[in-house]
């Protein structure tokens, strides 16, 4: 009867597995002290603050942005009534200024740091559309203007986070 009792005191502790779970817990809890805590790559802003009061901040952002980078073209920028970010670019007769524009606007709404804590979207419906606006205004004072008669716009839309709209309207027409 002796053997069999030493026989059970010597196979091992039966509680040992809590014990290395403890251990185990200790050593994540010791290596958040050495790394930090975990941190999203948009910093410490929550995406899920974002509302509409962001949304002239965000718009006056975009047209610093626009205005440093994009000085020669005009351009208008604003909201529309279902909170979309509308902007609107004339085009000229250069060619390589479209296509670097289109660059330029893909590059802002994928990788601009400031621009990604707004949480923004592309609406592809209306990204990069162009439109031939033809100017019949019958009050102009100088028929012989240098203007032409047909303007071509080019127009990008933006959607913030709570705009939900299934068929979004373009209102910078």
């Amino acid at each position: 009867m002796t053997n069999q009792a030493i026989g059970f005191l010597s196979e091992g502790d039966p509680y040992e597995a809590s014990a290395f779970e403890v251990l185990r817990s200790k050593w994540i809890e010791d290596s958040k002290k050495l790394y930090g805590d975990f941190n999203t790559s948009t910093g410490k802003k929550d995406l899920a603050s974002v509302n509409r009061a962001h949304l002239p901040e965000t718009v006056a952002y975009m047209k610093r942005r626009l205005l440093a980078d994009w000085s020669d073209i005009n351009f208008i920028i604003g909201t529309n009534p279902e909170d979309y970010i509308e902007l609107r670019f004339l085009v000229t007769e250069h060619l390589d200024a479209v296509k670097g524009l289109q660059a330029y606007m893909n590059t802002m709404v994928n990788s601009d740091e400031k621009l990604s804590k707004y949480n923004l979207r592309k609406v592809t419906n209306f990204w990069g559309l162009r439109s031939s606006v033809g100017s019949n205004d019958l009050s102009r004072a100088d028929s012989n203007s240098e203007e032409p008669e047909n303007q071509e716009y080019i127009y990008y839309m933006f959607a913030p986070p709570w705009a939900r709209h299934a068929k979004p309207v373009l209102y910078l027409q």
